[in-house]
């Protein structure tokens, strides 16, 4: 019959194998995360900042993992040299992942973005291209914008607080979306009704077509992205 010093030291030997294979494991997941951390495999519906943030979090899910179930058993961590190492070497990647690289990628996206975004909405809802009889308009919302709205939902799904500016801008998006499909509409109106009519039409036409050029203009003028009369210009025009 084995005694009890020997089942002891069978078990220690196992823990220390255990141990062993975690080490390899932090060391092939810290690889992992130094060769791939400036361009992260993230899913194509991410936004490349809330991605990279969420493929970092699963790396430090997958070393939080065995660590965790090393803290149930007694004194595992502290009892052996390997246990001690591994504790450290979780501490300094978690560390890094979240203090470092996390923080890192937000605070610049912050930095980036909230000015960025109350600039794109300073911008005319509408822009002039051409001139004269080849004068047209487009919808002058910057699809940036979009992308700062639609990062900032999943990075508020992910816990990061997001500044209260993109927030704001964020619950208005549906407002935006309606009166840029409103604006197309318009627009779509605009150029079939001038692009059927003929040379002695538009002549005909010229007093009308300058009236109507002069309230389009307004949208490149007087209408920006704040402004709450977007609806009357839209209906005016």
């Amino acid at each position: 019959m084995e005694t009890r010093p020997k089942i002891q030291e069978e078990l220690g030997n196992k823990y220390k194998n255990v141990l062993e294979q975690y080490l390899k494991e932090l060391k092939i997941m810290d690889d992992i995360y130094k060769d791939n951390k400036d361009k992260p495999p993230i899913p194509k519906n991410m936004p490349t900042n809330s991605g990279s943030i969420a493929w970092a979090r699963s790396i430090i899910t997958r070393i939080k993992t065995p660590i965790d179930k090393f803290k149930s058993k007694h004194d595992i961590l502290t009892r052996y040299d390997e246990g001690m190492q591994s504790a450290s070497t979780y501490v300094r990647i978690a560390k890094h992942l979240y203090e470092v690289h996390e923080q890192e990628i937000f605070n610049k996206w912050q930095s980036d973005n909230t000015v960025a975004a109350i600039n794109f909405l300073k911008q005319p809802i509408l822009q002039m291209v051409g001139k004269d009889e080849n004068k047209r308009y487009k919808v002058n919302f910057n699809p940036k914008l979009r992308v700062i709205i639609r990062e900032a939902k999943f990075l508020d799904r992910i816990g990061k607080d997001i500044p209260n500016t993109i927030i704001n801008i964020a619950l208005q998006e549906k407002d935006y979306m309606r009166h840029i499909d409103k604006l197309h509409q318009l627009l779509r109106g605009y150029d079939v009704a001038l692009s059927k009519l003929k040379p002695v039409e538009r002549s005909l036409l010229d007093r009308n077509i300058t009236s109507l050029n002069e309230l389009m203009d307004k949208g490149t003028l007087n209408h920006n992205w704040f402004s709450l009369s977007i609806p009357e210009f839209i209906r005016e025009c």
